[in-house]
């Protein structure tokens, strides 16, 4: 139906077909974000599938069986930042791939410096080869700090030129009257 749409995260039109209303599979647990991602998107896809469940379906789906930082990661989402389920799975995996146990530190800085929005931050943690996540973790707090910095500079230089400006401006107002 066109009144469900959009939904967090997804903004594909409906199929003509009344979708019904989602329901999670029994069997599958809610994923929570502390456990392998890949794995538990097997389970979910097999119960899905099994039924034979539309893309469409597995999308509403998916979310009913999220909690903690994974529901909280969900609906954070953009609308229409989803366009089918491979697009939900490959940005849930990515999201995610760091919870997979016994993953090599290395690994997961690397999966973390390939989902970063900010370049710069990740030429930083390239440019000193950061192995650690608790070192990606004291990089990043640095990297905010001066980003902050520079952020209150570039408003201490706006405010001075409005307050320069409005002087100039007052100036030539006293010139007029004079």
């Amino acid at each position: 139906m066109a009144s469900d749409f959009p939904i967090p995260g997804y903004a594909v039109p409906p199929d003509n077909d009344v979708a019904p209303q989602p329901q999670g599979p029994s069997n599958i647990t809610t994923y929570v974000g502390d456990t392998d991602p890949f794995e538990w998107v097997q389970k979910f896809e097999a119960a899905m599938t099994l039924n034979g469940e539309t893309d469409l379906l597995m999308c509403r789906t998916f979310p009913t069986l999220l909690g903690g930082r994974a529901l909280t990661w969900y609906t954070t989402l953009p609308t229409g930042s989803i366009a089918s389920w491979d697009d939900l799975e490959s940005k849930f995996q990515t999201h995610f791939a760091t919870s997979r146990p016994g993953l090599d530190s290395k690994v997961q800085v690397h999966i973390l410096m390939s989902g970063l929005r900010q370049r710069a931050f990740a030429y930083e943690l390239a440019r000193h080869e950061i192995t650690d996540l608790e070192e990606v973790q004291k990089k990043a707090q640095e990297f905010m700090r001066i980003e902050e910095y520079k952020g209150s500079r570039a408003d201490d230089a706006q405010s001075r030129e409005r307050k320069s400006s409005k002087n100039k401006d007052q100036d030539e107002e006293d010139r007029k009257i004079h």
